[in-house]
């Protein structure tokens, strides 16, 4: 099913050239959202419910 999305973004800032590179991205919201899902899972901090979504990712 569809998770609920938080009210409020999160904004960053970003080094002017990595800026550059991101804006250039096609759908950069989702490739930010998969980048962090990505971090988190690295780390361990992973909520269980999307743990077989970047398990599905790595094979």
């Amino acid at each position: 099913g569809e998770v609920a999305m938080a009210e409020r973004p999160l904004c960053v800032r970003l080094p002017e050239d990595i800026d550059g590179l991101m804006r250039e991205k096609e759908n950069r919201t989702a490739w930010l959202r998969d980048a962090i899902m990505e971090k988190l899972w690295r780390e361990g901090h992973l909520p269980e419910r999307y743990q077989s979504l970047m398990e599905q990712a790595a094979d």
